[in-house]
């Protein structure tokens, strides 16, 4: 079914500086595609379901750019076109292909958001099945339209920019950090450290009054109450670790020497078997899973726990649970790369409806080993026979010891590689009496 002949216009919102800007002449009224529905032009449309019921994403985040840069958006023209057998949303309804009997092709991608949107960030084609018959596409499903732009640095309304308009003073996503005195202009408002300098105008805890003729803690006032024991002025200087009696007790560096009797801070602890910060323990805290210094070792396929984490080869062993590449699958009537299925490469399985007794059968060339059969002998003798030598291609059946009327059914699965010879393991028999010869003269006598 063929739709009417319709000419209308999306209006969205210029979405990067290589956008086509389209546009139609003598068209009565545009069409504004809402959230993938169509308005003006004296009708409107229900939205796809998924879809925005607002303007077009992509027209959110362009009304965001424009009003960062203080100008007002430029709607941008897209034209919109009879619907075709594409997997687009051609006539901007937000349905792709709707209405029309599509043949089904190798191609089942579809896209139903604005065709300049499709493939651009988050926005993805869905898929679509045919239909029962076979002969057209059936609805689009699954595919990812625009929305609203989130701070999540992803293109969520697909206008090629990332997390625009909703970043904050800093650039970047959340909420603006607090100002500390560090010299830098924490919360981006073009002022360093203001509020949070102490009285002295400088970052960090006011410097305590000391007797130099100055005043050192901003107070307005120098040197107040700190002569001290040794006649200076002000307070007693403290004691300092410099093998002097600076506080005039008669004790030199008292109570001021570290946990290793020295002074100065005491060393950080190093993995090194030493008590470096004089703790009383050694490399505490330091020590890998495996108890010793170092990065922990990467975990081998070797049957021991290399990384110390309880588990041995863990994540190195392949399908079948050993240390080697995955071994590959060939048609042996084993699942030699462990995973589940047997013989999925290399197999021909030809199957067998046969007039007569006494027949000769062969492998096609690209499989000429016989490694496996499932035969049917329709006689009335107890005895079937099958002769096959390994290293050829064909198989003699024979049912009883008379050649003459019979027939033949089931199957022989033919290999690219030679196997051991058909035998009661791999080659069923429906007779009570079963032979499995190298050579056709094995087989019980013919007369």
């Amino acid at each position: 079914m063929v739709k009417p002949m319709k000419t209308s216009f999306a209006l969205l919102p210029v979405l990067s500086a290589s956008a086509l800007l389209l546009s139609c002449t003598n068209v009565p009224e545009p069409v504004l595609v809402v959230g993938g529905a169509e308005t003006g032009g004296g009708g409107a449309g229900e939205p796809q379901a998924g879809v925005e019921s607002d303007i077009n994403a992509g027209s959110m985040a362009g009304e965001q750019a424009g009003e960062q840069a203080g100008e007002e958006p430029q709607p941008e023209l897209i034209e919109c076109m009879d619907e075709r057998c594409d997997g687009l949303d051609n006539d901007c309804d937000g349905l792709p292909d709707e209405e029309l009997s599509c043949p089904c092709s190798d191609d089942s991608a579809c896209y139903g958001g604005p065709i300049v949107t499709r493939g651009v960030g988050a926005c993805s084609d869905g898929s679509r099945v045919c239909s029962l018959n076979g002969e057209a596409w059936m609805s689009c499903e699954g595919w990812t339209p625009p929305t609203q732009e989130l701070c999540d640095e992803v293109d969520n309304d697909c206008d090629g920019q990332t997390d625009e308009g909703v970043t904050n003073a800093c650039g970047v996503c959340g909420e603006l950090p607090e100002e500390i005195c560090d010299e830098v202009d924490n919360d981006c408002d073009g002022q360093t450290d203001e509020g949070v300098t102490n009285a002295c105008g400088v970052c960090g805890e006011l410097p305590l009054e000391v007797c130099d003729l100055i005043d050192n803690d901003c107070d307005g006032q120098a040197d107040e109450g700190v002569t001290n024991a040794c006649g200076a002025c002000g307070e007693v200087r403290d004691e300092e670790c410099d093998r002097q009696d600076n506080d005039c007790d008669g004790e030199v560096d008292e109570g001021v020497t570290n946990a290793c009797g020295a002074c100065g801070e005491v060393g950080a602890e190093l993995c090194d078997g030493q008590d470096n910060d004089c703790d009383g323990a050694v490399d505490e805290g330091l020590l890998n899973a495996c108890g010793y210094c170092g990065p922990l070792p990467t975990e081998l396929c070797d049957g021991l726990d290399n990384d110390c984490d309880g588990s041995i080869d863990e994540g190195e062993r392949n399908a079948c649970g050993e240390c080697a590449s995955e071994p590959q699958e060939v048609c042996d009537l084993v699942d030699n790369d462990c995973d589940g299925t047997v013989d999925e490469e290399g197999c021909v399985v030809a199957d067998l409806d046969l007039d007569g007794d006494c027949l000769t059968v062969s492998c096609p060339p690209e499989a000429p080993h016989p490694i496996a059969c499932d035969i049917v002998f329709d006689g009335g003798d107890r005895r079937g026979c099958v002769a096959h030598t390994p290293g050829q291609s064909t198989v003699y059946l024979q049912e009883g010891n008379q050649c003459g009327a019979g027939r033949v059914t089931g199957s022989l699965t033919c290999s690219n590689l030679q196997g051991a010879g058909l035998n009661a393991m791999n080659c069923s028999i429906n007779k009570e009496r079963r032979f499995y010869e190298l050579t056709r003269d094995d087989c019980p006598e013919t007369n």
